[in-house]
Parts: structure tokens; C-alpha cells; sequence
């Protein structure tokens, strides 16, 4: 009797197991531990080209090479993209210090072709854009705002 309640004991838990492993993963946001080096491979399968302008003027901040583009806080920011195909895409925007507070965090059903993503204006502090696809860090855009 102790054997039989031992054995079904132990099916329930492997079968617990094996639903649990077969349990999709979540999308990555930015509560993630997102971060590192981007995949330059799933980058250009997704993308021809993605960059981060300011809205008015369409232009790219000025390039600072310790801390990326730079925007005043008051311009409005866009992400300017080119895409191959059709793909959710996660935009998570971080300050750059120990806190890394999250300022934007949200996910968009880019369609293939040249689309923009309104992301708004930053105070003036460093910041980090992480973009994720298919749960895969793809491109980093550090920029600042002074």
C-alpha cells in the first residue's frame, strides 16, 4: 500500500513537471533582466535599418561617443525603423545610472516596411533603449538629454 501511494505520489509530480515545461515563456519586458551585448544576425533578419530621431526635424541627435545621441528634454522623440517583415517589437527605455527606472515600457506590432514609434520627450538625464524581439535583445540605443 505505501509502495502504490509513494508511486502515484511521484506521477502526479512528474506530470506537474512536464505541463510546467511545456508552459510558453513570457514576453521580455523590461523587468527582465535585459541587457548585454544585441544580436546583429536578428537585427537584419527583422530590420533594415532602425534609428532614433527627433520628430519635428526627423534628424538624429548629436552623436556623443561616452553617451550615445543627444536630444534637449524638450524634443520630441521617434523611433524611425525599416522593416523586412511584420513583427512584435518591445521598446523598453532605462535611465542609465543605479536606479535604471524604467521609463517606457511597451510592445508594438510593427508591419513590414518604414513605421514609426512616438516615444515622447525625456527629462535631462542619460537613457537606454533596449529592443526586443522574439524575446532576444536586438539593438541598444544609449542617448542623453540635456
Amino acid at each position: 500500500m505505501k509502495t502504490e501511494k509513494w508511486n502515484l505520489i511521484l506521477l502526479v509530480l512528474v506530470g506537474c513537471l512536464l505541463i510546467a515545461s511545456c508552459k510558453k515563456a513570457d514576453t521580455v519586458s523590461c523587468t527582465d533582466k535585459v541587457g548585454g551585448t544585441a544580436d546583429p544576425v536578428k537585427f537584419s533578419t527583422n530590420f533594415n535599418d532602425m534609428q532614433l530621431v527627433e520628430s519635428v526635424s526627423g534628424l538624429p541627435g548629436t552623436e556623443d561617443s561616452d553617451k550615445g545621441l543627444t536630444f534637449n528634454a524638450s524634443d520630441q522623440l521617434v523611433i524611425w525603423m525599416d522593416c523586412k517583415v511584420g513583427t512584435p517589437v518591445t521598446f523598453c527605455i532605462q535611465q542609465r545610472n543605479a536606479s535604471g527606472k524604467v521609463m517606457y515600457n511597451q510592445s508594438h506590432n510593427v508591419q513590414a516596411g518604414t513605421s514609426e514609434i512616438n516615444i515622447g520627450s525625456f527629462n535631462a538625464n542619460d537613457y537606454v533603449i533596449r529592443v526586443i524581439v522574439d524575446n532576444t535583445l536586438i539593438k541598444n540605443f544609449p542617448f542623453w538629454t540635456k
